[in-house]
Order: structure tokens, then C-alpha cells, then sequence
């Protein structure tokens, strides 16, 4: 660029345009040196990185979805055969060998979610954080006086679809986000670091949305499990 700026000056000068002497001194080369390189040669790629890690993640997902659903359907046609008093002794081996593709974090999220329904099913949401628990509205009154949950629970009761929206979604402070984007005990609270403080005094639902494409840190566990 230097080069180039002492070539176009003195173009320009021998135009007859009038410049006064600028602060760059000039240079013999007309290539940039290895100096001036922004992103070092080893992280030319760090954007492609980034999005083969997604697509990745996707695929991953993709992939235990349909094992979960699978395990599902046997089970449930083991069920239609025992309760017909017929064998099952031939998918029993079909669904080990299903169970043991499954990642133990997805079965962990399907397995856990009766239990994380049961949580979100009362008045308040309880996290329990170093001797401390925390507590969380879960409702608010309308004017009629009606009962409204903050935190609208999805109605699946396919595994696939429950796993792919908690692998990509799930409840407010669940996905891996920025530490402190969790139920707080009065409003979902937010450290430095997480952008979404304003927006979560209004609308917590929005969080596990918007703090998705945040960058992951670690130390931010789903609430049930810290």
C-alpha cells in the first residue's frame, strides 16, 4: 500500500497537482512483507473452521436423532408385542445394538426431560448453585387474574423432534451459553460477557434462542445438572 501511495503521488505530481511531502517513507519494494499479514498463515482457515464445526454439530445431531427415535419405535413395539404375549426376544438385540450408538449427552437430555417438565410445571424453578439455591418466578398474573408460565414448555412426545429442539434450543440458560445467562431469583440475571441483560428482563424465552450463536464457554451446564 505504501508502494502504491508513492506510485499514484507521483502520477499526480507530474500532473501538475500540488502536494505537500506526506509521513509514509518510501520503499523500494512493491509487495507486501510477511509483517503486514492480519491472519497468521496457521489461521487463514479460522472462519471455515468455525463453520465446519457447526456443520458437524448438525450432522452429529442429525445422527442421534434419528438413533433416539429409533430406540423409541422398538420400544414401543416390544411394548405392542408383550402386551400381545408374543416374543420380543428378536429386537431385543436390535435395541442394544441402537442404545449403544446413542451418545450418552443425548440420552442424558431425553432421559432427564420428564424430569425437567416436572420442574417447570410448578410456581417456581428452584437451582440449587454451591449450598445456595435460587429461586425463579415461573409464572406471572394477567389483569384477569389468569395464570401465565413464563417459560412455554414444547409439546413433543417424539423423541427425534424433543432431541433435535434441545440440542439446538432447549430452555432458557440449558444450551451451552456465556456463564450467567440463567434463571436468576427474580429475573433472568446476566454477567459480563452475555449481551442479553436488557432483553431478558422482558423476555426470558428469548434467551436460549439468541444466546445459541454466542460463543460457547465453558463452566455453563444445564441447570439440573450443575
Amino acid at each position: 500500500m505504501t508502494a502504491l501511495y508513492h506510485g499514484v503521488a507521483g502520477l499526480l505530481r507530474d500532473k501538475g497537482l500540488e502536494l505537500q511531502a506526506g509521513r509514509l517513507a518510501a520503499v523500494s519494494g512493491k509487495a507486501s512483507t510477511s509483517k503486514a499479514i492480519i491472519v497468521p498463515a496457521a489461521r487463514a482457515r479460522y472462519l471455515a473452521e468455525i463453520a465446519d464445526a457447526v456443520r458437524g454439530y448438525h450432522r452429529q445431531i442429525n445422527e442421534q436423532v434419528k438413533r433416539v427415535r429409533q430406540r423409541q419405535q422398538l420400544r414401543a413395539v416390544m411394548g405392542l408385542l408383550a402386551a400381545e404375549g408374543k416374543s420380543t426376544a428378536d429386537l431385543e438385540p436390535l435395541l442394544e445394538r441402537v442404545e449403544s450408538e446413542i451418545d450418552p449427552h443425548a440420552r442424558k437430555l431425553v432421559d432427564m426431560w420428564p424430569q425437567v417438565r416436572e420442574s417447570y410445571s410448578g410456581d417456581e424453578y428452584v437451582v440449587k448453585i454451591r449450598d445456595k439455591e435460587i429461586r425463579t418466578q415461573l409464572t406471572t398474573r394477567s389483569l384477569s387474574g389468569s395464570r401465565i408460565p413464563k417459560v412455554a414448555l414444547p409439546s413433543f412426545e417424539e423423541h427425534g423432534e424433543l432431541l433435535r429442539w434441545m440440542m439446538r434450543e432447549n430452555l432458557p440458560g440449558s444450551f451451552r451459553t456465556p456463564p450467567g445467562c440463567l434463571l436468576s431469583s427474580a429475573r433472568m440475571k446476566t454477567r459480563p460477557g452475555c449481551s442479553l441483560a436488557k432483553a431478558t428482563r422482558s423476555a426470558p424465552i428469548a434467551v436460549s434462542r439468541s444466546c445459541r450463536n454466542m460463543r460457547k464457554q465453558p463452566g455453563c451446564l444445564p441447570p439440573l445438572t450443575r
